[in-house]
Order: C-alpha cells, then sequence, then structure tokens
C-alpha cells in the first residue's frame, strides 16, 4: 500500500464516522465515483442486489411485469427482479463476451416486458444502443447491471453517461473491489462495500403503468 492511500485509509479509520448521517465520506465517495463513470450522480446503497431492486422499483415495475436478463449472471439479477414481483425473462448471451445481444432480447420480448437488464460482463459492455431502440419498440427502459464494468466504456462512452441508471459493486469478485462489510438489517447507511447507483441527468423516463396481466 502507497504512501497516500495509506493516509488516506488511516483518516478514513480515524474519523469514527461510518453512516452518512455523521460523516462525509460516503457523499464524496459518490461524486468521485459518478465522475470517474461518467453519471451525474450516484447513491450508495447497502449491495448491489439492492441497487438493482432499487432501480427497478424507481421505474414502477412490479407483479404482472417482466424483466429481459441475461441466462448467464449471477443469481441477483433475477432476484433483484423477483424481489419486486416481476418475472425475470432469461435471454441468451453471445459466446464471446458473454453479455445479452439484441437479438436473443427481441426474442423473448413480449407485451408484458417493462425492462431489459444487460449485465456487463467482465469489463465487455453490452450493446446499449440498440438495447435501448428495443425497449423503446416496447415501452420498456434499460437497466444497467454493471457489477463488473466500472470504469468500463464502449465505442467511448463510459457506461455511466449512458441515459439509464447503472448499478455496480465492489464485491470481491468484481473488477474493482473494497472491504465486505455486513449487511444491514434496517438498509439505511452505507457499509463499506458501497454498492453504487449511477442515474441519468434525466432521471426515471417512464412512469409506471397499470399492468392487467396476472404474473407468470
Amino acid at each position: 500500500m502507497g504512501r497516500r492511500r495509506a493516509h488516506r485509509t488511516a483518516a478514513r479509520l480515524e474519523q469514527g464516522q461510518w453512516w452518512r448521517a455523521g460523516g462525509s465520506e460516503v457523499s464524496s465517495f459518490e461524486r468521485e465515483f459518478a465522475a470517474y463513470n461518467g453519471a451525474p450522480y450516484a447513491l450508495a446503497v447497502n449491495s448491489g442486489t439492492d441497487a438493482l431492486e432499487l432501480a427497478l422499483r424507481v421505474h414502477g415495475i412490479g407483479p404482472g411485469d417482466e424483466v429481459i436478463v441475461p441466462a448467464f449472471t449471477f443469481i441477483s439479477t433475477s432476484l433483484a427482479v423477483q424481489n419486486t414481483g416481476a418475472v425475470p425473462v432469461p435471454a441468451d448471451v453471445d459466446p464471446g463476451h458473454q453479455c445479452l445481444t439484441p437479438d436473443a432480447v427481441r426474442a423473448v420480448a413480449s407485451a408484458r416486458t417493462r425492462a431489459i437488464l444487460p449485465v456487463h460482463m467482465a469489463g465487455h459492455m453490452a450493446d446499449l444502443p440498440e438495447l435501448h431502440k428495443i425497449a423503446a419498440e416496447f415501452d420498456a427502459v434499460v437497466i444497467q447491471d454493471a457489477a463488473h464494468a466500472q470504469g468500463a466504456a464502449r465505442d467511448g462512452v463510459l457506461v455511466g453517461a449512458d441515459p439509464s441508471i447503472a448499478c455496480y459493486s465492489f464485491q470481491n469478485g468484481k473488477l474493482m473491489t473494497a472491504a465486505r462489510a455486513v449487511r444491514s438489517p434496517s438498509r439505511t447507511g452505507s457499509p463499506s462495500t458501497g454498492p453504487i447507483c449511477c442515474t441519468p441527468s434525466a432521471g426515471p423516463r417512464r412512469t409506471p403503468r397499470t399492468s392487467t396481466s396476472p404474473a407468470a
């Protein structure tokens, strides 16, 4: 550990403030991380799973809705969808970069599709422009699982600069890691893992709609 990093780590440990209400480290980290990923805003939450669920709920997704997810991903992508009462619909990934393909998404999209949730795998970004086009056709939104894509870019566009919510994680299997922390039962405050939602400047681009179809 370099001298500068050691000094900053010691300063964080010695401040004696571990929560947003009492200290400034969380807010500072949010600003720095948002800028690093090309996003105007960031919000630290309890876990990467909670970040995904929060993004889904912000868009009003719930029972009766379907969310397209990659067939190849960690279980949290699907669990976040199920936690809202919506149904995760798996779609195949490219055998090379392991990300959702537009063709696979279009093959499973339906009138009940409310969101497309691509996972950027191991630093490789999904084809967001094409996924946005499909989402627009179905009156849906794109939400990014960027747990493996901190600082990633595609065609010169940073992951956080895309006009959709991107959700990150710093669990020890990710590209960028941090100290692990015990999950907070109350979901208040921000533990040292610091999962993040980076939000677009325009905010959510759709309002909740009433679904008449029962959940599958």
